[in-house]
């Protein structure tokens, strides 16, 4: 049983669909109420973009470890992906009570405020995040993408710059400067960003999945 859980741990880690449902039948067959088994099929669902089964099976799991703030982080993170923006801050909130100090809550509050015409407090929970946790691009990537939407370029830039210096890769943000750079007549650097992106989409190297 113990393996069980380790390989759909491991699975989980990698995002590898067909290792998780391999241990999820380990595990359904040794112990079928075992508490990981809701997890197991939450990552399953989620791994085939099921988010809405995902939901359901975190938001069981959560049922039986209410105070757990990364079992909130995961039912905050689905909202944002059904862009239900109002119940992902909800969740989010509720685990910044029990984990005041934690990196992902933060990025999720600022993700979830600005699609709600918070901009500013977006930008306050996106700085607060990236102060946690630097090694962070989602958290940099969506930081800059609020300050562009507010009009402050020169602090946009920033913080694409520490998110591409992180991912350089990442073709979106490329995109982002692009724009910006386009905005502010500087011409050069956003060819040299479009390219760059267009570079990256061409290769087909994997991207992180924008909330």
């Amino acid at each position: 049983m113990r393996y069980a859980v380790l390989a759909g741990q491991a699975a989980v880690a990698a995002g590898n669909g067909e290792a998780l449902e391999r241990a999820l039948r380990a595990l359904e067959t040794l112990k079928p109420d075992h508490r990981q088994l809701q997890l197991f099929r939450a990552f399953q669902c989620w791994i085939t973009n099921d988010t809405v089964g995902a939901l359901a099976h975190f938001k069981a799991a959560a049922g039986n470890a209410p105070r757990d703030p990364w079992l909130l982080c995961r039912i905050g993170r689905a909202y944002l992906r059904l862009r239900r923006w109002r119940e992902a801050e909800d969740a989010f909130q509720k685990a910044l009570e029990l984990d005041a100090d934690n990196a992902e809550i933060y990025y999720g509050l600022s993700v979830a405020l600005p699609r709600q015409g918070r901009l500013e407090e977006g930008v306050e929970c996106g700085l607060r995040a990236v102060s946690l946790f630097n090694d962070f691009p989602l958290a940099h990537f969506q930081l800059g993408a609020v300050l562009s939407r507010l009009g402050w370029y020169d602090r946009a830039l920033q913080a694409f710059e520490i998110c591409l210096a992180i991912r350089p890769d990442f073709a979106l943000a490329h995109r982002y400067v692009s724009r910006i750079c386009n905005h502010l007549g500087r011409v050069q650097a956003a060819n040299e960003h479009r390219k760059r992106a267009e570079s990256i989409i061409e290769q087909g190297l994997p991207q992180p999945a924008v909330d």
